[in-house]
């Protein structure tokens, strides 16, 4: 009888004793691997990226990796054109990467991000992994 309390005991205790942190990245869609597929917008020409060109892994201790496996030219209008580790931050319209800010959009496996777009601006767009 005593083994079947101590159990019971454990298993009430686990079960109500949620990290703060697990509940908040499970609400974090940020987190994980994305491919960043294309950088559009302004007058210059839509720039394509073929898969694992380009990978940001967002973490959930509010870092983001961006390893780039390609040669990004210097005229290219991606804000980051090198492997760097970076802090972000995020609010319901607003992620901030290291000094840059966008306005964001996800759906489904898609992230978009957007910087003034609508005054000649650009749309950076990832899709999950």
């Amino acid at each position: 009888m005593n083994l079947f309390v101590f159990v019971l005991t454990l298993l009430l205790c686990n079960c109500g004793n949620k990290n703060s942190d697990d509940l908040l990245n499970n609400n974090n869609r940020f987190i994980g691997q994305w491919q960043l597929i294309s950088v559009s917008g302004g007058f210059s020409p839509t720039e394509n990226f073929q898969s694992d060109d380009i990978i940001w892994k967002f973490q959930s201790n509010d870092s983001l990796e961006i390893t780039t496996n390609v040669v990004v030219a210097s005229n290219s209008r991606l804000p980051i054109k090198g492997d760097t580790v970076l802090s972000y931050s995020y609010d319901t319209i607003n992620l901030s990467i290291g000094n840059f800010k966008y306005e964001y959009k996800i759906e489904k496996n898609s992230l978009k991000l957007f910087d003034n777009l609508v005054s000649d601006g650009m749309m950076i767009e990832l899709v999950k992994q």
